[in-house]
């Protein structure tokens, strides 16, 4: 019987990989049925399966073997090996549009790009957008950007809106860092090699090139949260506001202002989360974003013309303690309920602290690249043709020793 059963799993992997998964876990489940607990233990491991949860885990995280018990005669592993094997060099020897379509249809997508690869740069690139559609599709964005940054992301205008779409729906969701670094490597792939040729689709470029500013803005800020670092946390979450609509905009705002909060960056913290409150409640009662009051953004770079997302970004117990915060906050005295201002360096003007254009004169201010704000011109940087302020850089890369941009190792300047 457990011949039979091995004989089960084999074809799975070498003819079904994407079952493989569900007929390891009913091997398992026949084998404990007869006592074969130790084989059935050894069988999930090898297939990446948590006997307890059914998840997946670390291959260290498994239960070892009893001293003395006999080893299986066969893993998961030896199938896909022997499965690869039979195979051998033969799906590239093979290689055809139908092969390729048909792993691509029983999910072995490995085989299916390796395929495409052998069928042309054309075919290669097809495969990789079909997979981040089914991906994007699926309700996994994450995964569609990692698709793109590892097999490519043409730079063909029918695929424009699709990496738009990705963007949104990746800024639009966990920011934890893990979605955003795939997105990033993808879009800075594609914005270099359409900057070639930037009168080429200048309107998608410029569009694309705000997608892949606002990700680096969303690591840092994600990043500086982690490890602890609460003003730069909340300068990179100040300066996404000039990409509300883009990152959903009562997200922008609550994160923002919690930023802020937490920075101590009160009078920031107070406009940002009172524009909030605003926000959700044109949220809850079917308004617009025309419906808000600009007065205290008229002299900023924040867009005010954007859509209101149709879920909230957080629970109803949290507005209510954003709602608290902000009126007692507004009976203290103490606290400038306006948004801070710099001077500006062209006409020495007071303008919005982490505005990048001059509300008076008009003047264009460089953004760093570490925090997103103006760049003073006697605190001005310059690494690898990107500007930074000396303090944001110097901060940043004293705690992780990178260029923010680039990932590469980096160090401070004096």
């Amino acid at each position: 019987m457990e011949n039979a059963w091995d004989a089960a799993v084999r074809v799975a992997v070498g003819n079904v990989p994407g079952k493989a998964r569900t007929v390891v876990q009913e091997v398992a489940a026949r084998l404990r049925g007869i006592g074969r607990d130790d084989r059935a233990e050894e069988l999930l491991g090898s297939a990446g399966v948590n006997a307890r949860s059914g998840g997946a885990y670390q291959a260290a995280a498994r239960k070892p073997a009893r001293p003395g018990s006999a080893q299986p005669k066969r893993d998961i592993v030896g199938f896909k090996d022997a499965a690869k094997e039979s195979r051998g060099d033969k799906e590239n020897s093979d290689a055809s549009p139908a092969a390729a379509e048909e792993a691509a249809r029983r999910g072995d997508w490995d085989v299916a790009h390796e395929l495409a690869r052998a069928l042309g740069p054309d075919v290669a690139a097809s495969y990789s957008i079909k997979h981040a559609t089914m991906e994007l599709r699926g309700g996994n964005p994450e995964a569609a950007a990692d698709i793109l940054a590892e097999r490519g992301a043409p730079a063909d205008p029918r695929y424009f809106a699709l990496y738009k779409e990705i963007a949104g729906e990746v800024l639009g969701g966990a920011q934890d860092g893990v979605g955003e670094e795939g997105l990033k490597k993808f879009l800075t792939s594609l914005v270099d090699t359409m900057s070639a040729t930037p009168e080429i689709n200048a309107e998608h470029l410029a569009d694309l090139r705000r997608c892949l500013e606002a990700t680096n803005l969303a690591l840092v800020r994600a990043k500086c949260k982690d490890a602890d670092m609460p003003v730069l946390s909340a300068k990179a979450a100040t300066s996404l506001l000039r990409f509300c609509g883009l990152v959903p905009a009562d997200r922008a705002f609550f994160e923002a202002g919690m930023a802020c909060r937490e920075a101590k960056e009160l009078s920031l913290a107070f406009v940002f989360l009172n524009r909030y409150l605003d926000i959700t409640e044109l949220m809850d009662e079917g308004g617009d974003a025309s419906e808000l009051d600009n007065v205290d953004f008229e002299d900023t770079d924040i867009p005010n013309d954007f859509p209101l997302p149709t879920q909230h970004f957080v629970e109803e117990a949290t507005r209510e303690e954003v709602r608290d915060w902000v009126l007692a906050l507004s009976m203290d005295q103490q606290v400038e309920q306006t948004l801070p201002t710099r001077t500006c360096g062209k006409c020495n003007g007071q303008t919005y602290v982490a505005g990048l254009t001059c509300c008076r004169c008009k003047g264009k201010s460089e953004a760093c690249v570490v925090s997103g704000y103006p760049v003073p011109t006697g605190q001005r940087v310059l690494h690898e043709g990107r500007s930074a302020n000396r303090g944001d850089w110097n901060e940043w890369t004293m705690k992780f020793g990178t260029d923010p941009w680039s990932g590469k190792s980096a160090q401070p300047k004096y």
